[in-house]
C-alpha cells in the first residue's frame, strides 16, 4: 500500500479508483517512489529500479520485475476502447540503450500481467505497453499477445570487480559514485536497524585523505555524525549507524586533508531501514 506522498504524482486513472489498482514486485534494492508513471511520448508505464551490478561473490545480480494492472485502470491509462491489443515490455539501461531480458505478457482474469527477468543493474527502467490493434473486420474477443522472449541486446564484456559491500544487510545501489579524489570505492548496506558504510580512501600521495566526516540524516530531522581517521592511502574504513528506527535515511560523506582542507563531499540515494 502506497502512502499519500507516494501517490501525489500518480495518474488519476490510478489515484481515482477504489480497491487495488495494481501490484508490483521486484528484487531490486531501490525503486521509483509511487506507482509506475505513464509516458505520453512512448505510451508506456515506466518504472525505474536499481541495485548493485554484482553480488558479494562477484557474479552478476540479475533483476526481476512483475507488474499486475487491473483491466479498467489499464484501459484508462492507455486510452483503450477496442478489444484487441498487443502487449510488450522493454528494459532500458540508464544510458538509454536496450537491455537483454526475458519478458512475458498475459491476461490473467481481470488483470494484465507484465514480467521481465534476467536483466542486469545498476539502474534500468522497465517500460510496459498495451497497444490497440485496429481491425478491419468485425468485433472479436479481447486478446493479448502470447508470452515471448525478448531479443537479447549485444552484451558488453566488462571485467568483474571484486564486490565491495558491507557483509551485513541489503546492499544499496550507488548509481552515481563519489569523485575518485574523495573515495576509491564505497559500499553501503541497510539492515533491520542499521546503515553500514565502507570507504576505501584513494591513493593520492599529493593530497592524501586524512579523514572523513560521515553524516546520517533521517526522519524528523534526525542527524548523527561520525568522524573516522585514515592512517594511509588505500586504507578501507568501516563504520555503522545502529539502533535506527524504520524509515528513510541518507548518508553524506566529506573528506579532509591533513591540513584540514575540505576535499569534496558526496550524498547517497535514499536508504530504507526496517
Amino acid at each position: 500500500t502506497l502512502s499519500t506522498t507516494e501517490m501525489a504524482a500518480a495518474s488519476s486513472c490510478i489515484s481515482g479508483v477504489s480497491g487495488v489498482a495494481g501490484v508490483i514486485s521486484t528484487n531490486a534494492t531501490l525503486y521509483s517512489m509511487g506507482p509506475p508513471a505513464y509516458s505520453g511520448s512512448t505510451k508506456t508505464l515506466d518504472y525505474q529500479v536499481a541495485a548493485p551490478h554484482y553480488k558479494e561473490d562477484g557474479t552478476e545480480f540479475l533483476g526481476e520485475y512483475h507488474l499486475l494492472v487491473r483491466n479498467d485502470v489499464a484501459r484508462c491509462l492507455y486510452g483503450l476502447v477496442g478489444s484487441n491489443f498487443n502487449a510488450r515490455i522493454d528494459v532500458t539501461a540508464a544510458n538509454g540503450t536496450p537491455q537483454s531480458a526475458t519478458t512475458s505478457m498475459a491476461r490473467v482474469g481481470d488483470w494484465y500481467k507484465f514480467s521481465a527477468t534476467g536483466f542486469t543493474f545498476s539502474a534500468p527502467t522497465i517500460k510496459a505497453a498495451l497497444e490497440e490493434v485496429t481491425s478491419s473486420g468485425g468485433s472479436s474477443s479481447e486478446t493479448v499477445a502470447s508470452p515471448v522472449l525478448a531479443t537479447p541486446a549485444p552484451a558488453a564484456v566488462t571485467p568483474k570487480p571484486v564486490a565491495f559491500q558491507p557483509s551485513v544487510g541489503v546492499p544499496v545501489a550507488i548509481t552515481t559514485p563519489p569523485a575518485a579524489g574523495l573515495a576509491a570505492n564505497l559500499g553501503l548496506s541497510a539492515s533491520k536497524n542499521a546503515v553500514n558504510v565502507l570507504i576505501k580512501a584513494p591513493e593520492t600521495p599529493k593530497q592524501r585523505i586524512a579523514g572523513y566526516t560521515i553524516s546520517l540524516n533521517g526522519p524528523n530531522g534526525l542527524k548523527r555524525v561520525l568522524t573516522v581517521e585514515v592512517k594511509k592511502s588505500g586504507a578501507v574504513r568501516a563504520t555503522s549507524f545502529k539502533q535506527l528506527k524504520p524509515g528513510r535515511y541518507s548518508i553524506e560523506i566529506s573528506g579532509r586533508s591533513a591540513a584540514g582542507k575540505a576535499l569534496g563531499s558526496w550524498k547517497s540515494p535514499s536508504i530504507k531501514v526496517g
